[in-house]
């Protein structure tokens, strides 16, 4: 019996381990080199890209923010909604998000609270976390998931979602 409650004892220790992000996380999944030269223009040609592209271009001006030579953008899309992309200043490309990202609305948030931004992002690294409301979300938080992605194979692989406290 005590080996058993031991047993489920640590599954659930190591579960809850593994489904925090921690800074160390970061570390352990190191970006791309650093931009060394000046960020090429982004291509804004066509698609979204062009539909977007005076935030597009406003956002790639500013640098790196990821994975050594792209940067997180996004722009809002109504109320507690913004669309995303990531933009390789390197080659000019922009990889755009295939949904939409919202948030709760926060009515009940106090007015001290350390709200996290949208994004977690290091320049040093290819990992990130965007923070968003889940669709069981009260109302009563800005965020309530966070949800955790690697940039993998020229696009943002999900590694998972957990809940988000702050």
């Amino acid at each position: 019996m005590k080996r058993y409650v031991f047993a489920i004892t640590l599954a659930a220790l190591l579960a809850s381990v593994a489904n925090t992000a921690t800074a160390d996380e970061f570390t352990d999944n190191p970006g791309a080199p650093a931009l060394k030269d000046t960020p090429r223009k982004p291509d804004v040609s066509k698609g979204k890209a062009q539909k977007y592209r005076t935030r597009i271009i406003e956002v790639a001006a500013k640098g790196p923010n990821f994975n050594g030579h792209m940067r997180i953008a996004y722009w809002g899309c109504g109320s507690n909604c913004i669309e995303w992309a990531i933009i390789n200043l390197v080659k000019g490309s922009t990889w755009f998000a295939p949904a939409e990202s919202v948030s709760c609305g926060g009515l009940s948030e106090p007015v001290n609270a350390k709200i996290p931004d949208w994004f977690e992002a290091r320049v040093e690294s290819r990992l990130f976390f965007i923070h968003e409301c889940s669709s069981s979300g009260s109302g009563t938080r800005v965020f309530d998931v966070r949800k955790v992605y690697v940039w993998q194979d020229g696009g943002a692989k999900l590694l998972r979602s957990e809940p988000l406290t702050y």
